[in-house]
């Protein structure tokens, strides 16, 4: 039998698995989350709550994760090392098909370097809430 991970879960049932354990997302890191990634989560879900989801799958037809979303706002936060990303002609090909797909669905992609994660997390926040706030008009809800 395999293990489930939060992130294989529908945002529903991750959005009430969080609500009745708050603790949830620290204990279950999805598989190479970086200390960025995890720093920038954290925070986001300081702001948002539970609006937050980590290793998001945007696309249910595609086997593409995005590393943080807001889902109600369709709004992808991408946090990139240089390390794991730029590597081969074929992952950088892969990325930029992947954005592509995720633009053309209606999502709007926020770019943060691993560094600027880390150490420069409130800014990222506030980027992202300004992000979030033009995606839904101000309002707080989707624009449809």
């Amino acid at each position: 039998m395999s293990r489930v991970q939060l992130r294989d879960l529908s945002v529903s049932l991750q959005k009430s698995l969080r609500a009745r354990y708050p603790d949830l997302s620290r204990h279950l890191l999805a598989a190479g989350e970086s200390p960025g990634q995890e720093k920038l989560a954290q925070a986001l879900e300081r702001v948002l709550g539970q609006r937050v989801c980590r290793e998001y799958r945007p696309l249910p037809d595609r086997r593409y994760r995005v590393d943080v979303a807001i889902p109600d706002a369709r709004l992808a936060v991408e946090i990139d090392g240089w390390a794991n990303h730029g590597k081969s002609l074929r992952g950088f090909r892969r990325d930029h098909v992947r954005t592509r797909a995720l633009l053309l669905a209606g999502w709007c992609i926020v770019p943060f370097t691993h560094r600027e994660a880390l150490q420069d997390t409130e800014r990222c926040v506030e980027i992202v809430l300004r992000m979030v706030k033009n995606e839904t008009g101000g309002t707080g809800k989707p624009v449809i």
